[in-house]
């Protein structure tokens, strides 16, 4: 075959096979740009001609091609930003002290070494997507970072400035820290509420809180060794105090049992007394005379009961001249 043959049996396409081709191919991606699948972690957030559409949820979808965009967001990440310090991957990890974000002034006028970590989550996509720009810029590390990212940072550096601020240095250390995280974690997602970023802080935690290290050290561990040394005696009386109460308040209750025995048995005798006046008082109505000696020679026999030495003595007497002995030897 010569080469003129070969030639002439090698066909060029004409126009309507390549315009078949096209169509497919068009077709094909129309196809594909026309379905998308979302994950169980992530929201998408569908546009349509550049105007919010609809938020859809996990599982396929349909969607127009290029009339409507989509935006995948991870809405189930939980993400952690550190303050104070960096840390660096690796098989074991370390911790890079960056002492421009960790050194704050408290409200009594001390410098404390606070090093801090929150942890976040992106909770509605539109806000996050569109309230504020996702440009990245170098924050104050001179690192490259998203600006909804730097946002979140410059909140929380100003909200942990704010609240250390506010406090004491015995409030730090000795009051209740962890009032502290939940009031700046409050504080926190109320700004983000308010500019719309469209994430939600979950967590707020102090990692380390401590004096800046060099002479000022050395003395903050001493005022700490002796805080936890009044602390302890704190809880020794403490224990102390909580097993003498309780046997002071049963001595106590039954000191209350006695005494309210005895204003009983003190009220039967008073009732007993008044009924027998009253039975006696009846019978001196009757015979005035016969009940006066009657109670007289009772009397007298009730003296003679208790006393061991009784001297009878003659009323007309006017000396103090014994008459008889009672209760004697040889006495009648």
């Amino acid at each position: 075959m010569s080469e003129q043959d070969v030639t002439n049996s090698i066909k060029m396409p004409n126009g309507r096979f390549i315009t078949i081709i096209m169509v497919i191919v068009l077709a094909l991606l129309v196809i594909v740009n026309s379905f998308y699948i979302v994950s169980p972690q992530e929201q998408a957030v569908v546009l349509n001609f550049g105007k919010f559409q609809s938020i859809e949820f996990s599982g396929a979808h349909f969607k127009i091609p290029f009339i409507q965009k989509v935006y995948k967001v991870n809405t189930k990440e939980v993400k952690t930003m550190t303050f104070g310090f960096i840390q660096q991957s690796g098989l074991d990890s370390t911790y890079q002290t960056d002492s421009a974000e960790s050194l704050l002034l408290t409200g009594d006028s001390n410098i404390l070494d606070i090093r801090w970590s929150i942890q976040y989550q992106i909770t509605v996509p539109r806000d996050w997507l569109f309230n504020v720009d996702s440009n990245y810029v170098r924050d104050d590390r001179g690192q490259k970072i998203d600006n909804r990212e730097k946002t979140i940072r410059d909140i929380s550096l100003s909200v942990i400035n704010q609240s250390i601020g506010n406090s004491s240095l015995n409030r730090i250390f000795e009051g209740d820290r962890t009032k502290l995280n939940i009031d700046a974690l409050n504080e926190m997602n109320e700004r983000l509420t308010n500019i719309g970023l469209g994430v939600t802080i979950l967590k707020v935690q102090f990692e380390t809180v401590a004096a800046p290290s060099g002479a000022v050290q050395e003395a903050f561990n001493d005022v700490t060794a002796a805080t936890v040394e009044r602390n302890r005696f704190i809880d020794e009386g403490n224990v102390y105090r909580s097993q003498q109460i309780p046997k002071i308040k049963g001595e106590a209750q039954r000191v209350k049992e006695l005494a309210d025995g005895y204003a009983i048995e003190r009220v039967n005798l008073a009732k007993g007394d008044v009924a027998k006046f009253i039975s006696i008082y009846a019978e001196y109505k009757k015979n005035p005379e016969i009940t006066r000696k009657r109670m007289y020679y009772e009397m007298m026999e009730e003296l003679s009961k208790t006393s061991s030495d009784i001297e009878l003595i003659d009323k007309d007497l006017t000396n103090f001249i014994p008459f008889k002995s009672l209760n004697t030897q040889g006495g009648n």
